[in-house]
């Protein structure tokens, strides 16, 4: 493990992000739905329709999340990653609270997601974080959660 910064910098993604997200999605994909691995072009095309913020360390992008398939006052959370040799030093968490405080800032009143059950870390944070489980399925293992903006 390495050491991380104690706060880190977080931004949105740029087009120049792409190979990296890409890479960084490949090497935790047991953590995704889609076995099938991503390609900068996919990922260029998930950029354009979302709203995504990575975290970085030594300019080096070490996370992200995203903000997207918004319909009025309801969007969906989701994308969360973090290097696994950067997990542990709160950067899922400052991410998370990043894209809340903008969600909350254009006007969405409610942050919909869906995990898997057996990501177990991700499921802690989200509950810390206020996500309250609407559903879970068993049959796919997953859980959906939402957090509604006082």
């Amino acid at each position: 493990m390495v050491s991380a910064p104690s706060v880190p910098k977080l931004r949105r993604a740029s087009t120049n992000d792409a190979a990296a997200l890409a890479l960084l999605r490949n090497q935790l994909k047991d953590h995704f739905f889609s076995p099938i691995d991503a390609t900068p072009e996919k990922t260029l095309e998930l950029l354009q329709e979302s709203q995504t913020y990575v975290a970085e360390a030594n300019d080096i992008v070490i996370g992200s999340c995203a903000i997207y398939n918004r319909q009025d006052i309801i969007a969906e959370f989701g994308r969360l990653m973090v290097d696994a040799q950067y997990q542990g030093h709160g950067y899922g968490k400052a991410l998370l609270e990043h894209a809340m405080g903008q969600a909350q800032q254009d006007g969405i009143l409610c942050l919909r997601l869906t995990a898997k059950i057996r990501n177990t870390a991700a499921y802690r944070l989200y509950r810390w974080a206020g996500f309250k489980a609407k559903s879970v399925d068993l049959c796919l293992g997953t859980v959906e959660m939402d957090y509604w903006f006082a």
